[in-house]
């Protein structure tokens, strides 16, 4: 099978969604996409440094495609990747010559790490990365919530919170607390104001949690018509353990839940405990589990050569 690697291109749309259509009908571990919010995705995530989008075509199809960013840590860079290959093409080598093509990406740079998430169900996904030399650092839980648990804690009446009307304009805030709340998981990656500014501008919702004027938290949503993604819940960790999350999350999932009756999803790593606690009390159950493998890049290189 002559298999074409080259930079994923936004006119490759459509070929990219025809992709995700086949595959997520043939393996409930991939699901569809649209257009819109595939292009979204893809202008959000070229735009920052070290991105690199692949895609594997055998004419006139795209039967496979990798994307991939390069997350500055304070002690190694990580390179995260995703691959998705049409299942009918899975037994040809695909996704092994796309993560060759990514590994080139990094030629020249050391100590880069390699990083990606599998589904826990994926067996066939698992035996891959571990065949390259990717062990299991965590677990990433994906959680959803069509109804709010009922309950009643401490509230702070002088926590004010309330969606903004331009996300962009708090991008240097946010971007300090995400950095401050963050710092010490084990997936952190710090952002800057520039970057975070144009994630905000991307039709994010962001929801801010205010007192005496001083913003504490803030809860960053990424919109869908029947359901919203929670990208990050902080507040300041000098003022954790006091409710506050939890007043801003309530009120943002009255919004989402009982306002627009959407449902509601977010990740939350398995070592998370607290975090995790939260999220169970307010009525979000398990809907899936990923496994989060790493692996020096070096190390991952050699094992794919032998392959050849």
């Amino acid at each position: 099978m002559a298999v074409l690697i080259r930079p994923l291109s936004l006119d490759d749309t459509l070929g990219v969604v025809a992709l995700y259509s086949r595959t997520a009908a043939q393996d409930h571990t991939v699901g569809a996409i649209h257009g819109e919010a595939w292009e979204r995705f893809a202008k959000n995530n070229l735009a920052q440094e070290g991105s690199a989008f692949l895609v594997a075509t055998n004419e006139p199809d795209i039967v496979g495609v990798a994307t991939s960013s390069l997350r500055r840590l304070p002690q190694h860079l990580i390179r995260h990747f995703r691959i998705v290959v049409e299942p009918d093409q899975r037994r040809h080598g695909v996704a092994s010559h796309l993560l060759r093509h990514l590994i080139a990406t990094d030629t020249g740079t050391k100590g880069v790490l390699l990083q990606s998430l599998c589904p826990v169900e994926w067996q066939a996904g698992q035996a891959f990365l571990l065949r390259l030399g990717f062990t299991e650092v965590e677990r990433e839980l994906e959680m959803h919530c069509q109804q709010i648990a009922s309950g009643e804690l401490p509230q702070n009446s002088s926590l004010c919170v309330a969606p903004v009307e331009s996300p962009g304009s708090w991008g240097g805030e946010v971007a300090r607390l995400h950095n401050l709340a963050y710092a010490h998981d084990r997936s952190f990656v710090p952002t800057s104001e520039v970057a975070m500014t144009a994630l905000l501008e991307g039709g994010a919702e962001l929801w801010v949690a205010r007192l005496d004027d001083q913003l504490v938290g803030y809860c960053h949503v990424e919109p869908g018509e029947r359901t919203c993604w929670i990208e990050s819940l902080v507040i300041d960790p000098g003022l954790q353990r006091q409710h506050l999350g939890t007043q801003l999350i309530r009120r943002v999932l009255s919004d989402i839940i009982v306002r627009t009756q959407r449902t509601a999803r977010l990740q939350v790593s398995d070592h998370n405990v607290v975090a995790k606690r939260l999220y169970e009390n307010l009525g979000f159950t398990l809907l899936a589990t990923s496994i989060r493998f790493r692996a020096p890049r070096d190390v991952v290189r050699e094992m794919l050569g032998k392959e050849e």
